[in-house]
């Protein structure tokens, strides 16, 4: 079949360093909004292709076969604007190129496509339009080392916490699906229990959404440790550094917490706008574009230090920091070095975008150990093996301590203080990702506990059950 890509207009808002009247209203959007049918289009093909790198991703990192991540995956009507029963999909091993494509919405006679490319090391690409390969060249990627933060030794069996693992992959009728693909227990730095759903083992690299937001912060904080960076004075980036630029006022600190202040568009799912070019929270994941230019290039929604709000300008501006500090191609041998490799995490998988921009607010890959042993960093302080490799007082001062804005959230990371969780200690913190990914830090217990599934809704209720259940089998 002769694959045809489909042309999109880049719609790119005009710059100004005013603060929005609104981030939130499409009334503040610096470009018109379309007519409903180009809308509609744009949701078509932005879901299309956000299908083609996910499946791309589940085939080459996960080691799944195309059908089942279709199947179990990919069949979400939250991003899921086609018919997947008009889709033809391609995936190429030799080449690591994944094709979807069907009809073009009122006119059969074009067809959209949408391409993913897969590079060992750095996971899958969604492909520009009509590009065959990636404008960055990009070197073989190694990690090596010697320490592992855990202990996989789980020859010490506790029968109770077995049963409650056990039961965790058990759907409960009156709750909606969970499907749990695994989880990882551990405590005092070793595995005390470990299980997978069928078709997913220790092996199997799992998608962290956006607990690749906490990630970001593991990763920035080493980045503090080493070359000292102030997180309570102002950023110098060049693109807010003008005079009168109200952008010269955001902090690290205002990033971390999710109060620095950038607009960024995100409408709910039952918005027109939603998933459509406008969609600036998600088209990160959508579109094929330079994230890097389209953070630093947005104009303040409100005040620095000021406001929640959970968008990825925050976590993506920290990436931005830490690029433009190392030489922009030297991040990942600085994560690899720094951190990875420190703790034992060798499947780690930050996948970018075309210009090399790591898309780390969702869109990486690790096996449940391996978001095990990130968790474990962050509950040791950032010490392993007696190396301290973050900044003294990281969990407690940055990833635990809640912010201004928001008490429920601290440095990436969601906190336990307002008691969602009620089996769990209102100290605990937790990575938090799409579909109820989670790591949870118990340092009361010093333990750190893997779910990873995904969840139709009901979590809270399911997982504080898990945690109940697990909990009372370790204290007994």
């Amino acid at each position: 079949m002769k694959w045809i890509a489909a042309v999109l207009l880049t719609l790119v808002g005009a710059v100004t360093p005013a603060i929005a009247q609104s981030a939130e209203r499409p009334g503040s959007l610096s470009l018109a909004v379309p007519e409903a049918s180009e809308l509609a289009q744009q949701r078509t093909l932005n879901s299309l292709r956000l299908a083609a790198k996910l499946l791309c991703s589940g085939v080459f990192l996960s080691d799944r076969k195309a059908e089942r991540v279709i199947d179990e995956d990919l069949h979400w009507a939250e991003y899921n604007f086609f018919d997947w029963q008009s889709v033809d999909w391609l995936v190429d091993q030799e080449t690591g190129v994944v094709t979807l494509s069907m009809p073009a919405p009122n006119n059969a006679d074009h067809v959209w496509a949408a391409e993913a490319l897969f590079e060992p090391g750095y996971g899958c690409t969604l492909l520009p339009d009509q590009a065959t390969r990636l404008p960055v060249e990009r070197s073989a990627r190694t990690i090596s080392g010697t320490n592992d933060i855990l202990s996989t030794d789980t020859s010490d069996a506790n029968e109770r916490l077995e049963q409650a693992v056990s039961e965790a992959f058990e759907e409960t009728p009156e709750l909606a699906l969970q499907r749990t693909r695994a989880i990882v227990v551990v405590k005092d730095g070793q595995i005390i229990a470990e299980r997978y759903a069928d078709g997913f083992d220790e092996n199997t690299s799992f998608l962290g959404w956006s607990m690749g937001k906490s990630l970001a912060a593991l990763l920035f904080g080493a980045y503090v440790h080493q070359f000292g960076t102030d997180i309570d004075a102002p950023v110098e980036l060049s693109e807010w550094g003008g005079h009168g630029d109200p952008r010269r006022e955001i902090t690290p600190r205002h990033l971390l917490n999710m109060a620095g202040g950038l607009k960024f568009h995100n409408p709910g799912s039952g918005d027109s706008l939603y998933y459509s070019d406008l969609h600036d929270h998600e088209s990160v994941y959508f579109r094929s574009q330079n994230i890097e230019q389209l953070v630093v290039n947005q104009p303040l929604a409100s005040v620095p230090g000021t406001h929640f709000a959970y968008r990825n300008t925050n976590t993506l501006s920290l990436m931005v920091i830490m690029r433009r500090g190392l030489g922009e191609d030297c991040y990942l041998t600085f994560s690899d070095d720094a951190v990875f490799s420190k703790i034992g995490a060798d499947s780690m998988v930050l996948e970018t975008d075309p210009f090399g921009n790591p898309i780390i607010t969702g869109f990486v890959y690790g096996t449940a150990r391996d978001w095990a042993r990130l968790g474990q960093l962050a509950l040791n302080d950032g010490v392993v093996a007696g190396e301290r490799i973050l900044p003294q007082g990281w969990r407690d001062e940055v990833l635990l301590n809640p912010s201004a804005t928001n008490a429920s959230y601290g440095g990436q990371v969601w906190l336990n203080t307002g008691g969602r969780f009620q089996h769990a200690p209102k100290d605990a913190g937790y990575f938090l990702g799409w579909g109820d990914q989670v790591v949870m830090i118990l340092p009361t217990q010093n333990m750190v506990i893997v779910r990873l599934g995904l969840s139709d809704g009901d979590f809270t209720e399911y997982f504080d059950g898990v945690l109940e259940k697990i909990l009372a089998a370790i204290e007994q």
